[in-house]
């Protein structure tokens, strides 16, 4: 009897897409609802896990009537035994209780994702953890979630000349504590670069958005396949006209995966305390209002897995009030907390926080 994997499909995808590569099987089976396949949930999942549409047998099921669920899996002509794996992570709680009674009368082991999101855990015939050794990429996460992605990032940034720029002027927001609208170097070379188009965009931050790049990529020692800069997500199935015309605003300076998370950070040199505590925007510039939102917007549709981070070289902390405005404002939009001077403002305490919090 050739091995199967039964999956139940809900809007969280991933664990399906970790089932997938840890329990490797010959054929599969998707325990599905309407509303799950028009959104394609089950595409994203078969092209996130590289397993071909014609090695899947998907069940459409009632998610809301227990006995439903029960007749159409009886209904489904299945020959369930031992070879099979069951992951009852996803779907609802009468579909994944419908599951267990229905593959546990014959026999077949099992498994749901634990808490701690770093084992699937046997439950049935017995009981036994196993931990989970695949690591997704930025591509698989992101297909998982019906999206791709572009670097858009000049190549001649990474070269070693902007790279060493762009740890230079970290140099310099360090020296000024965080308050970088004192920074007269940083000032002079904005000024002198205004009719030069590139370089005005890598002193006016581009260069922070590089340095946070190179920085999290070496210490976490992640390849390209894991970290982006400059990444722009479309949705997977979209053609070109709609990627040249997508929302540039929209853009992620820095994403990458870890641990099969996903992290999100938007990176933001804001050249004046005002605008670096301002919750509002004023005059026509963003402020960090408009920054955190656009961090819970990009992060929402990106699982439970995603995480959010505003990353600023400016010291957010030296005005008690504002920061625990912004704090606030955080929390009300499910990202966290700005990474600001005080985490930045020595080489080895961004390296700490790097290793303890990814």
């Amino acid at each position: 009897m050739p091995t199967a994997s039964v999956l139940l499909i809900s809007a969280e995808t991933l664990p399906n897409v970790l089932f997938i590569k840890e329990f490797p099987a010959e054929r599969h089976v998707f325990i599905t609802t309407a509303k799950m396949e028009q959104e394609k949930r089950s595409e994203w999942i078969m092209r996130a896990a590289g397993i071909a549409p014609q090695k899947v047998q998907r069940i459409t099921v009632n998610q809301d009537d227990f006995g439903s669920i029960l007749q159409s899996l009886e209904n489904a002509g299945l020959q369930p035994s031992a070879d099979w794996q069951v992951n009852i992570t996803g779907g609802n709680k009468l579909m994944s209780i419908a599951a267990f009674d229905f593959f546990a009368r014959h026999e077949a082991a099992i498994f749901y994702l634990a808490v701690d999101n770093k084992h699937f855990q046997k439950l049935f015939p017995d009981s036994s953890l196993y931990p989970i050794n695949y690591q997704v990429s930025l591509s698989e996460y992101l297909a998982a979630h019906g999206r791709v992605f572009k670097s858009m990032a000049n190549p001649k940034l990474q070269d070693p000349l902007h790279l060493q720029e762009s740890v230079t002027i970290m140099k310099e927001c360090r020296r000024v504590n965080g308050i970088v609208g004192e920074s007269l170097m940083l000032k002079e070379k904005i000024n002198t670069t205004k009719n030069l188009a590139e370089q005005q965009v890598f002193y006016t931050g581009q260069w922070f958005e590089l340095y946070v790049y190179q920085t999290i990529k070496q210490h976490l020692k992640l390849s390209d396949a894991k970290i982006a800069l400059s990444a722009a997500l479309y949705p997977i199935d979209s053609d070109e006209e709609i990627q040249m015309n997508h929302n540039k605003d929209n853009d992620i300076d820095v994403c990458f995966v870890r641990n099969n998370y996903f992290y999100i950070m938007e990176c933001k040199v804001y050249t004046s305390q005002t605008k670096a505590k301002n919750l509002q925007q004023s005059k026509g510039v963003s402020s960090i209002h408009s920054h955190l939102y656009k961090l819970a917007a990009i992060k929402q549709p990106l699982g439970l897995n995603a995480k959010a981070f505003l990353i600023t070289p400016n010291n957010l902390t030296a005005n008690p009030t504002s920061f625990e405005a912004i704090k606030k404002r955080c929390e009300l939009l499910r990202i966290n907390k700005p990474v600001d001077y005080q985490t930045l403002q020595t080489e080895q305490t961004f390296q700490k926080f790097l290793l303890e919090k990814f």
